[in-house]
């Protein structure tokens, strides 16, 4: 098997171990690996099978048109937290990105470790990392943030699109690095929706 960079495709045949889940139309799937005949992958939206075989023969890329329609589509599954479809790639973050300093605060560092323990339980390891990747973008700021007491955006965001490939959706990093500054600097009064700071 081939293992290669996450990436959207448009699928009508899906095979899982369960059986036949084709679609009559072709629809979005993401790709995580290969093998001579298939790829493998899941729905972007469905009932959630992972390691679905989708052949290659009836597979393919997705149009300029298709780009542009689900970019940015947020998709929610049943009761867990809407993620966003980032398909084009990443050209929304100055490479003079700001550096977010962890706040002096012993109380609020207190909140932030306790924050980590709450996103970290938030992780379902059934689910594909996109459908994740506001959750995944969140604990790798804060780790980095409470390890190093300060995140360079840009340099962070470089090692994430080069862990995740094209399923790393730099809409949810931007987000993660805007909630983590406003929890250091003003405990998140500047936030709104969420569980904030407890």
């Amino acid at each position: 098997m081939s293992e290669g960079r996450a990436r959207y495709m448009m699928a009508t045949k899906a095979i899982h171990k369960l059986g036949d889940i084709s679609r009559d139309k072709p629809d979005l799937c993401v790709i995580h690996s290969e093998d001579e005949e298939n790829y493998i992958g899941n729905w972007v939206t469905g009932f959630g099978f992972v390691e679905v075989k989708f052949p290659k023969a009836t597979t393919r890329e997705l149009t300029e048109e298709e780009k542009d329609k689900y970019d940015g589509m947020q998709i929610a599954i049943g009761d867990q937290p809407a993620f966003i479809v980032d398909i084009k790639p990443p050209s929304d973050i100055p490479k003079e990105a700001p550096i977010i300093v962890l706040t002096e605060d012993a109380t609020r560092k207190k909140q932030l470790e306790n924050k980590l323990k709450e996103y970290k339980g938030r992780m379902d390891p059934y689910r594909a990392p996109e459908m994740q990747m506001g959750t995944i973008c969140k604990i790798a700021v804060l780790e980095r943030l409470l390890r190093d007491g300060q995140v360079n955006v840009w340099d962070l965001s470089v090692e994430m699109a080069k862990t995740y490939g094209s399923g790393f959706g730099t809409r949810e990093f931007n987000v993660a690095c805007a909630v983590m500054e406003d929890y250091c600097k003003t405990g998140g009064k500047n936030l709104s929706g969420g569980t904030g700071l407890k």
